[in-house]
């Protein structure tokens, strides 16, 4: 869904910043998701997937805290869903829940991709 090596995902340095996907006419079942980690010294480390189908109740898919595994440059990592739900949503986000491994708050990455059921 977002796959830029040259133009990487950055947010502003507040909490709880996100990054919200729209299916528009569509919804998906996530089972799995990939981010690549960029070469800027703030990597994810903590952070909710959700789920929503009204841009307003959000639904936690997944969740990780301290996570390394994104921690060095250009990374992949594929995280599987672990409660797989057979619930399909219109819009998912990442949202960051803390401090990222630079101890600031921006939430970085160079790719984003969603696996599932696209309905």
């Amino acid at each position: 869904l977002f796959n830029d090596d040259d133009k990487l995902f950055y947010s502003n340095s507040q909490q709880d910043q996100w990054l919200c996907f729209d299916f528009i006419e569509h919804k998906i079942i996530p089972t799995n998701y990939t981010i690549k980690s960029t070469a800027s010294s703030d990597k994810p480390k903590s952070w909710v997937i959700e789920g929503s189908n009204d841009n307003s109740t959000w639904h936690t898919i997944d969740e990780r805290k301290d996570d390394s595994n994104l921690k060095n440059n250009w990374t992949i990592h594929t995280y599987d869903i672990p409660n797989k739900m057979n619930t399909a949503y219109r819009y998912v986000r990442i949202r960051q829940t803390g401090l990222n491994w630079f101890n600031r708050y921006y939430l970085t990455f160079t790719s984003f991709e969603f696996y599932g059921v696209f309905i």
